[in-house]
């Protein structure tokens, strides 16, 4: 029985959907050895998995179009104005420990190689505060050996005058050689798929695409068009991005279910709805990125792999499904 078979209601309703009877049996089609909790398969250990075979027609990565110059933020003028804004990637939190992190995997997967490619799914910020969780660029001998270079560019944040904003990201060098996609996004479904059409011709000379959502992938609850719907990436969109040669690294926020099968349980999914072979993630304290990876960038990401498990013990650790390159 594949999740594909059960159908993505087991992996992307109500997460306590993980302890039906359904989703035991997901999950059992998993990671046997996961069974009894806890993640046995200790971060940057290799687990047992199902075996996926890619899909034939997948295009191999680096189809000739010409990489984009360094630092480049693209956007199109066909992608509608923001009318009304939701949850999604936000400036009000541009530069926070978290984000601190995000830069450091992703200069980590750039300086292996990789031409990195940006899709923010920028929305409004909210009213709410940010948190306020830059206390870290105040204490440099606790945070700054992580990445000498990324805290003391993110120091500018502290000069007077300097707003809250992603295009930091481009303009500050934060990532080497990548491209950008600020645009905002919006939730009804019309503007969504120019959004995405402007996007991936954007992004259309990188190795990889980052998906930066508010949330995380598509849940049931906010069907794609609907209202709330930008906090999400869905699987279409992430199936295109891959099904055009690019290996694709998401955001994911972590829902209130155990998150050592949580782990495991969406790296499946992920491998089962884009017919990948290769899925892997970067843990954090409060979110993971999981990385879908082209064969083609095999050593590109065992390169990478290494870089964080070096750069960032204890703040990022590395975790791998068997036959995974990272």
């Amino acid at each position: 029985m594949t999740l594909r078979g059960l159908g993505t209601q087991v992996a992307w309703g109500i997460w306590p959907a993980l302890a039906s009877e359904r989703g035991k049996q997901a999950w059992e089609a998993v990671a046997p050895a996961q069974r009894s909790g806890g993640l046995p398969a200790a971060v940057g250990r290799r687990v047992p998995r199902r075996p996926t075979a890619p899909a034939a027609d997948t295009p191999p990565c680096g189809r000739g179009t010409p990489r984009p110059p360094g630092g480049v933020r693209l956007s199109r003028s066909s992608v509608r104005p923001l009318e009304q804004r939701q949850s999604g990637m936000k400036n009000q939190y541009f530069g926070d420990v978290n984000d601190y992190r995000k830069y450091g995997l992703l200069r980590c997967l750039a300086g292996a190689g990789l031409a990195i490619g940006v899709c923010w799914l920028l929305t409004e910020d909210e009213r709410k505060g940010d948190g306020e969780l830059r206390e870290y660029l105040a204490k440099p001998s606790r945070w700054r050996r992580y990445d000498l270079d990324l805290y003391d560019r993110l120091q500018r944040l502290a000069e007077p005058g300097v707003r809250r904003t992603v295009r930091h990201a481009a303009d500050w060098g934060l990532i080497p050689g990548a491209t950008y996609f600020d645009e905002w996004l919006t939730d009804p479904q019309d503007p969504r798929d120019a959004y995405f059409t402007a996007a991936f011709t954007a992004l259309a000379g990188t190795d990889l695409i980052f998906f930066d959502p508010d949330v995380g992938i598509e849940v049931p609850s906010k069907p794609r068009g609907r209202r709330g719907s930008s906090g999400y990436v869905y699987w279409s969109e992430l199936r295109k991005a891959y099904g055009n040669g690019h290996s694709v690294l998401v955001y994911q926020h972590y829902p209130h279910v155990d998150r050592a099968r949580f782990v495991p349980f969406l790296a499946h999914c992920l491998s089962e709805e884009l017919r990948a072979p290769s899925v892997a993630a970067f843990i954090t304290a409060h979110v993971v990125f999981f990385v879908v990876q082209q064969s083609t960038h095999r050593t590109a990401f065992q390169e990478a792999g290494a870089l964080v498990d070096s750069r960032w013990r204890g703040q990022i650790d590395v975790w791998r499904q068997t036959g995974g390159a990272v």
